[in-house]
């Protein structure tokens, strides 16, 4: 599961207002790590920067859980945390 939150619902905003979050579960598999076993709760903060003139990313957490479950309530707190500061549109319905 992939998610996107933004502060803003407008899918058109100039790149200089652009903050957003992508929200992610996946299992190691899917991250290229076919050795190891877990899936993992991703996080990413992307917003734009006026001296690069370019969208970067600032913030990259992620936590591994051996149960698909763990992960997934660890999701929704993190996504629940996110609405709770204000990134309340997502590209998804989940």
């Amino acid at each position: 599961m992939q998610e996107v939150l933004f502060k803003n619902a407008d899918p058109n905003l100039p790149h200089k207002d652009v903050d957003s979050y992508e929200l992610r579960l996946a299992d190691a598999v899917d991250l290229g790590f076919p050795r190891q076993n877990g899936h993992y709760v991703l996080e990413n903060h992307f917003f734009w920067d006026e001296m690069r003139a370019a969208i970067v990313t600032d913030e990259i957490w992620f936590e591994r859980f051996s149960h698909y479950e763990f992960a997934e309530k660890r999701y929704r707190e993190r996504r629940a945390a996110l609405v709770e500061r204000g990134y309340v549109y997502s590209d998804l319905e989940i």
